[in-house]
Order: C-alpha cells, then structure tokens, then sequence
C-alpha cells in the first residue's frame, strides 16, 4: 500500500511542497534499503529533514558506541576509538 500511495517519490514521503517526510515513530526499516526506497532521497533526510546534521552531532558526542539503537537510528559517524567522549578515563 506505501508504494502505491507514495509512488510518485520512490515509495516514501519524500519531505516536498506536498507532505512533510516520514514518521520516525513508525519503524519502517525497509526506508533504509535502496531497493525499497528509490526516491533518490537519503533515509535520514526523509525521517529527520534539516536536523540531521544536529542529530549527528549529539549522537557522535554521547552515544558513539552505538549502544542505544533501534532499526532507525542514526549510526555514530566515528569509530569508538578516535571520539572525545571514548579518549576520557571514565569512572
């Protein structure tokens, strides 16, 4: 059915003059395979538009281990062990 409703932009709601992007509480994992989703628009600009780069960000900082993940989450950017917050003796 998503398909058929959002075929148009590749099979996802593509953020436009139309509609808003996708649900991120709505975890469809397929929207990560380049396969299902051919918008041509990045999974993560679909679910989090202009504050991907600050969602980044605060992932890098406090959760670079990838410890608190779902099928959506935005993987760290850095290997554990180059990051600031890994280089810190921690109690």
């Amino acid at each position: 059915m998503r398909k058929g409703v959002h075929s148009a932009t590749g099979g996802f709601p593509v953020p436009n003059d139309q509609q808003d992007g996708g649900y991120v509480n709505y975890p469809d994992v397929d929207i990560r395979d380049p396969y299902q989703n051919s918008s041509g628009v990045p999974w993560y600009t679909i679910l989090y538009k202009d504050d991907h780069p600050r969602l980044q960000r605060v992932r890098n900082t406090y959760d670079p281990r990838n410890v608190f993940r779902h099928g959506l989450s935005l993987n760290p950017s850095c290997p554990p062990t180059l990051s600031f917050i890994n280089r810190r003796t921690l109690p």
